[in-house]
């Protein structure tokens, strides 16, 4: 007999909550606090120095695929403790070298590699395996894990800089990683609740954990490798409108805390806004992951879109501190609406058997947007001696992802299908 999932999903829940805690936290959230001193360290400019994240994401995003296929045939558990693993070391070598090269070799191979081993792909594809009916809310809790990573760990790295140094602050963080990554990936991550004989949260028939998934119909018995994805349109308006929130969101992130600064900030209001930026966007995560179980994936879409661009046009205007703290807040709230609304796109039209591997190759075409956005803010800021240009030049681009979305055909309902009480019994 097949037990419901709960409680034993909410620890599967909190172990890819604290998962992505510690890839994103670890490693996109510290850059911007150290990029002054790498600059320094090693004689390069804003421009060079701007392309520290998209190198991180550009590796992971190109073992994405190979990410999500493996954790659709094998073990997510093996790949995120290795990406545990990985981060740790990349951090705790990154504080010895001194050659530029090698520190680029280091912080794109290990720490970026290890980013997406440990982070969202197996995380949420774990997620999505143990829940149906409330996928995209608890996609949404357990996403929540990167803002709170993101809010900690630039304080965390500041705090560790003042007291140690740059240098063995990042040598500080790479024994946390790993120190507390392997650990909760090895006590709390389960591939399928049907391993450990418990039934899928939300399952049509209750008594049959492998029954027709409510968001595409098909069923969950494993990846069929036979699905078109690079072939289908509707692939590419969805990893086009995706990609490009996320570029500008790590734009935002990249050079936010010297936007800030340029505007006539103190250092520690600057630091503090990707503080207040990560804890909007798991208010974000939280409410979009509702929203989307709600009112459906289009109408929650153009809600983010709609808060980044108020939130951006606060920015533009920072006459005080407050004002782009407020502006800081509604933009990362508006990016909240990422990771479940393309969890919840994903499992709609291909369903939970290929989440992973199209997972995967959206990680693929982000890698243009990722690189692009926060690289050309930096040469515009080079070019003009300032934010005031490129900055107001991203407000339109903010509009993309939404007509993007608007072209893609779904069906009729665009939200999951609800799972009734007597489905459940």
């Amino acid at each position: 007999m097949r037990l419901s999932n709960m409680p034993f999903g909410v620890s599967i829940v909190a172990a890819a909550f604290a998962a992505q805690a510690l890839a994103l936290g670890l490693g996109a959230g510290i850059y911007p606090v150290f990029m002054a001193y790498i600059e320094s360290a090693y004689s390069i400019n804003r421009a060079q120095a701007s392309l520290g994240l998209p190198l991180i994401f550009i590796v992971g995003a190109l073992v994405s695929p190979l990410i999500g296929a493996r954790v659709d045939r094998g073990s997510p558990k093996t790949i995120m403790s290795a990406g545990a693993l990985c981060m740790g070391a990349g951090l705790a070598l990154l504080s010895q070298v001194q050659s530029l090269a090698l520190f680029v070799f280091i912080w794109a191979i290990l720490v970026g590699a290890g980013q997406a081993m440990l982070g969202t792909i197996p995380a949420t594809s774990v997620v999505s395996n143990w829940f149906l009916a409330r996928r995209s809310t608890m996609v949404a809790v357990a996403a929540t894990g990167i803002t709170v990573g993101m809010a900690i760990a630039p304080l965390l790295a500041e705090w560790l800089i003042e007291m140690l140094g740059w240098r063995q602050a990042l040598f500080g963080l790479g024994i946390i990683c790993t120190g507390l990554g392997v650990p909760v990936v090895l006590l709390g991550i389960v591939k399928r609740p049907q391993d450990v004989g418990l039934a899928v949260d939300g399952a049509v028939n209750a008594s049959d954990p492998t029954s027709g998934d409510p968001v595409s119909g098909a069923a969950d018995a494993g990846a069929d490798e036979s699905t078109p994805i690079f072939g289908d349109k509707r692939f590419w308006l969805m990893a086009a409108t995706f990609a490009t929130l996320a570029g500008l969101s790590l734009a935002f992130t990249t050079h936010v805390v010297s936007w800030a600064g340029e505007s006539g900030f103190e250092r520690r209001f600057a630091v503090m806004l990707l503080s207040v930026a990560a804890i909007s966007a798991a208010i974000g995560k939280l409410s979009f992951g509702f929203l989307c179980d709600l009112i459906g994936l289009r109408k929650s879409l153009l809600t983010g879109v709609g808060a980044q661009v108020l939130g951006w046009s606060l920015m533009l205007m920072a006459p005080h501190p407050l004002v782009f703290a407020a502006g800081t807040m509604c933009f990362a709230f508006g990016t909240g609406c990422i990771v479940p609304l393309q969890a919840a796109t994903i499992s709609h039209i291909w369903g939970g058997a290929n989440f992973g591997r199209v997972m995967g190759c959206t990680g693929l075409v982000a890698i243009i947007s990722i690189l692009l956005a926060p690289t050309v803010l930096g040469i515009a800021y080079e070019a003009t001696g300032g934010y005031d240009l490129p900055m107001l030049a991203v407000l339109p681009v903010l509009f993309v992802p939404g007509l993007l979305f608007m072209a893609l055909q779904l069906d009729a309902e665009d939200s999951p299908k609800a799972v009734t009480p007597a489905e459940l019994s």
